[in-house]
């Protein structure tokens, strides 16, 4: 996307309104995860218009009320970090 005779724009992905946010987070979020016990560092921004679904798509709302599908990108980090380390931990590493 190119806008005016400099600003150019590129994306990863566009999703439409029915993508879920389990596979959001699949495809994008949880190899960063995976990541960081392996020594990497990771970052994940959210970025757009007002409106357009960052808070949602996050999980950083009020989420008492969400079911599961409904949650977001940090529940669900936080959920997996926590996870790997329990499963480490029983494992023995």
């Amino acid at each position: 996307l190119v806008l005016g005779k400099d600003r150019t724009f590129s994306f990863d992905a566009v999703y439409p309104p029915s993508a879920s946010q389990e596979s959001i987070y699949n495809e994008w979020v949880e190899p960063l995860v995976h990541g960081c016990f392996s020594g990497y560092n990771a970052t994940v921004l959210a970025y757009g218009q007002t409106g357009a679904g960052k808070t949602f798509t996050m999980g950083s709302g009020d989420n008492s009320a969400k079911v599961d599908e409904e949650l977001g990108v940090i529940p669900r980090v936080m959920e997996a970090i926590f996870r790997i380390i329990d499963e480490r931990r029983l494992a023995g590493g």
